[in-house]
């Protein structure tokens, strides 16, 4: 037998390794995952929006209210004394540390001790305020328990109970937020509570408590520089006196000559010093204490916090589209985990993993058709522009193609379980081949002839009766179909053994009527179940494996191919049928249209009053 483009791999390299065993994901495939999912995908993520609605719904409102402070540059009080002849104030500018200390000071217990004293009536009020939820209580209690978990691990002794003072201090710091607006010296106290009023209460009060602790730290700075410069106001006023009395003295005592001219000097000199440092420190001293009665402050409100309008949060928005994305995104993980965990046949790619070729896939026909088994066998007869007639078409052309280098007379149709549609394509394949020469369709499937119960109803009275055993030489015409013929079982046949395939019953008839037909259709039993298929598979030319999509598992697919890969390339290829028409693709990777029939075949095809296929 010629070697060809088809044949396939030898069977130890069909088998799935490693990198057979790995999940890959092609575009046809996640294209089909996602069309097949997608009421669960839909399902799962309306789960997460419902639940976030409700907590957006019922949720309670936080409100958000906003204060704003200006630091301008800072310098100490004794620098500013020293660096400039004013009451303080003087040049520089701030730098990230200095900033981000403010931000430090303001978020202190020291400055939160003084508001929750300053606004402890509306802090009640907020304790006051509308309770959370049920769904708000839930997913907060589920989002508590790792934490509650992992405190009952680490705690290593029960934490004693915190006193109403330390305890009203961490619910009011909860809300806050402070942060600096960019790089400017503007520093933002935001404040969110349940109470609006309450919200811009406690903004202010932290605005207010701010600028007020910087007074008063001035205050207390200028007030221990006073006391300080008091003290050596007093020693060098002391000091001073002193050397003017020495000076003069010795004056007194010497006179002013030449030889006591320098030491007169000297005394002079010191004299002058001491009495200069007296002034300048006592000028300092006056400034600080005029600071004492009104110190400046670097920091001042330039936008105080009103009452907020509408609520800050829950943001519902936001919420609803993050709980989207996540179903959506754990929809489609599942989605995915379950196809990779599915062992059926489920695309043509993975099929090709397994080094065969996939020659098409076929729709599962519509129950109007597949109620009457007469007319399904018949489908390209009556729906001659369907899907279904062309993709067997195209398998028609793949075996014309090859049967160039080889041939392909002899043609199984077989399949790895029952019910998996290889009657259907037998006959069907069989028809379209009789329109290019005689061909021949023979029933093989002595154990359960589904292919002759469909045909009996049509063909001629006892046309399938009179014949001898082991097999009748008499065949029968298909109406409405030139050029084919029907070797099929009578009753009494119905559920033989295999004794006529291992008796050479079925090489005596393709000897008897190689000289008549141009092309031989046989309808094999299925060779995954019964052992049939390893007799004749050596006699015919190929043979072509029907799988169900999504409902023949993996094993048995390869149990078949087994059965009937007797040598290389026997098996010309596998077709996939019963897929759902929105997830067929051609070959190439388009879709096909959703539309089973166009509209002259569903017209000529059934009978729309009456809802079944016309006879």
């Amino acid at each position: 037998m010629l070697d060809n483009p088809n044949s396939l791999k030898a069977r130890g390299e069909r088998r799935p390794g490693l990198r057979d065993s790995e999940v890959t994901w092609s575009l046809q495939e996640a294209r089909i995952i996602l069309r097949k999912y997608g009421w669960m995908i839909a399902v799962i993520a309306g789960a997460f929006i419902a639940v976030a609605f409700l907590y957006s719904v019922t949720a309670t409102r936080q409100y958000t209210a906003v204060a704003r402070l200006l630091i301008d540059t800072p310098r100490g009080p004794l620098s500013a004394m020293e660096g400039s002849t004013g009451a303080g104030g003087g040049g520089g500018g701030l730098n990230v540390p200095e900033v981000e200390s403010q931000l430090q000071v303001i978020q202190s217990d020291r400055i939160g001790l003084k508001v929750v004293q300053a606004v402890s009536a509306q802090a009640s009020l907020a304790a006051d305020a509308k309770k959370p939820g049920f769904v708000e209580f839930l997913f907060k209690s589920i989002v508590s328990i790792p934490r509650n978990l992992l405190a009952l691990v680490t705690a290593a002794e029960p934490v004693a109970d915190l006193d109403p003072e330390r305890e009203a201090l961490n619910k009011i710091m909860a809300g806050l937020n402070v942060r600096r607006l960019g790089s400017s010296y503007v520093l933002e106290i935001s404040y969110t509570s349940p109470v609006p009023q309450m919200a811009a209460d406690v903004a202010n009060g932290f605005a207010n408590a701010y600028v007020q602790d910087e007074i008063d730290s001035k205050a207390q700075i200028w007030k221990r520089a006073s006391l300080w410069l008091q003290d050596r106001v007093n020693e060098l006023r002391a000091r001073s006196e002193e050397a003017a009395r020495a000076a003069q003295d010795f004056k007194a005592q010497n006179g002013n000559n030449a030889e006591t001219w320098p030491k007169v000097r000297e005394l002079d000199r010191t004299a002058e010093a001491y009495d200069a440092l007296y002034s300048a420190f006592l000028k300092r001293y006056t400034d600080s204490v005029q600071q004492q009665t009104f110190p400046i402050t670097q920091a001042r409100i330039i936008s105080e916090a009103a009452r907020p309008i509408s609520p800050s949060r829950p943001l519902r928005g936001m919420i609803i589209g993050l709980a989207a994305v996540l179903g959506l995104g754990l929809g489609t993980a599942v989605a995915f985990t379950r196809w990779s965990f599915d062992r059926t046949i489920r695309s043509p790619a993975q099929i090709a993993r397994y080094g065969i070729r996939c020659l098409t896939t076929l729709p599962r026909l519509p129950k109007v058709i597949s109620r009457d088994a007469t007319q399904v066998i018949r489908t390209v007869m009556r729906a001659p522009r369907s899907q279904f007639t062309e993709n067997l078409r195209l398998v028609r052309a793949e075996i014309s193609i090859v049967e160039r280098q080889r041939p392909m007379r002899y043609i199984g149709i077989t399949s790895a379980l029952s019910g998996e549609g290889k009657t259907t394509i037998a006959g069907n394949l069989a028809q379209l081949f009789a329109a290019t020469g005689p061909t021949l369709l023979v029933d093989a499937d002595m154990r359960n002839p589904q292919l002759t119960k469909a045909l009996t109803p049509i063909l001629a009275p006892r046309t399938l009766d009179n014949r001898e055993p082991p097999w009748p030489a008499r065949t029968a015409s298909i109406p409405g179909c030139p050029g084919l013929s029907f070797l099929g079982l009578d009753q009494e046949q119905f559920g033989a053994q295999s004794n006529w395939f291992e008796q050479g019953g079925f090489e005596a008839m393709l000897e008897e009527n190689k000289q008549k037909y141009s092309r031989i259709i046989v309808d094999l039993p299925p060779a995954g179940v019964v052992a049939e298929a390893r007799y004749v598979a050596p006699l015919l030319d190929a043979i072509i494996v029907v799988v169900e999509w999504e409902s023949t598992p993996e094993e048995a697919f390869m149990a078949c191919i087994d059965a009937c890969d007797v040598e290389p390339g026997k098996v010309f290829g596998v077709i996939l049928n019963k897929a759902h028409p929105g997830l067929l693709v051609q070959s190439q990777g388009s879709p096909y249209s959703n539309n089973y029939f166009e509209q002259e075949d569903e017209a000529d095809f059934v009978d729309l009053r009456k809802g079944r296929i016309r006879v």
